[in-house]
Formats: structure tokens, C-alpha cells, sequence
């Protein structure tokens, strides 16, 4: 059973709700490109659109370029996990897979200016979140998929 229409807009409806705002934290975090980037890797249909959607919710939350994650991803994240919980489309699973194993891989906190957390506090969250995700998995995963996962796992037990 694929994810159904009904559970899309209600899940961009929560993004969309979100007030990305208030995670002003490093000057180039542009809150405003958060919901376009979840809405194209909700509907992300083609493996060939997979990088570019990968690559705009990194930006959207974070820096991809400089592997960083802004404070936007106490949010960015459950919502990313949810759709792994709930989704079954390929394309979808594996860039959400791609984009926490990057996460937890390689990428580190900035916080600019936000205060509410601490880096390290922020860094915890994303491993644990992931952590989690990673040991009990919603559904099964394609053989490409259970290899991120296995990546994670690994990652995580250095």
C-alpha cells in the first residue's frame, strides 16, 4: 500500500504549519525554502529528481555544501521520520535514508544565533532520533535502503 493523497496534505499541512521562524539561528538559514523543499521530496516521484530534492532540504535546514544542520531540524527531522514511517514509495524512502545518513555521517550543528539548545544538545537529538529510527525501521526496506540503514548502525556504534 502506497502512501495515500490524504496523508500527503496532511503532512505538508504540519510542515506548512511549522513556524520555521523561530529556528533563526545562522544568517544564510532561509526559512521560506523549508515547505517547498518537504513538499518536492513528499511527492518525489523519479529516482532522476532524487538529488536535487535531497540536496534542497539539506539547504532548506542546514548547509549541504558546508555539512552543517541549523536548529531548523528539531522540526525537519520528526517530520522526515514520520514520512519514513508512513511512506512506501522508493524514491522517497531513499532520499529521506540518504539525507539522515548524511545527517548523522557527516554533517555537525550550527547555531547561529539561536540559543534555545546547545550544539552538542542538538547533535544528541539528531543521533538519538536517528538511532532510533534506524534500530526499528516502519517497514521493509529494499535492498539499497537496508544498506543506509546498516550504514547508520555502524556509524552510530563507533
Amino acid at each position: 500500500m502506497y502512501i495515500n493523497e490524504t496523508y500527503e496534505n496532511e503532512l505538508l499541512d504540519k510542515v506548512k504549519k511549522t513556524d520555521w521562524r523561530q529556528y533563526k539561528g545562522p544568517k544564510d538559514y532561509a526559512y521560506k525554502k523549508v515547505y517547498p523543499a518537504f513538499e518536492d521530496l513528499v511527492l518525489l516521484r523519479e529516482e532522476k529528481n532524487k538529488l536535487k530534492v535531497s540536496s534542497d532540504l539539506k539547504y532548506a535546514v542546514g548547509n549541504d555544501h558546508g555539512a552543517r544542520y541549523y536548529p531548523a531540524v528539531l522540526s525537519a527531522l520528526p517530520f522526515l521520520i514520520d514520512l519514513l514511517t508512513h511512506s512506501e514509495r522508493e524514491p522517497v524512502r531513499n532520499c529521506a535514508l540518504e539525507i539522515l545518513s548524511d545527517w548523522i555521517s557527516f554533517f555537525e550543528p550550527e547555531l547561529g544565533s539561536y540559543t534555545a539548545i546547545q550544539e552538542d544538545e542538538l547533535a544528541r537529538f539528531v543521533s538519538h532520533a536517528i538511532r532510533d529510527y534506524s534500530e526499528n525501521p516502519a517497514a521493509k526496506e529494499s535492498t539499497r535502503n537496508e544498506e543506509l540503514l546498516a550504514g547508520i548502525r555502524t556509524f552510530l556504534l563507533r
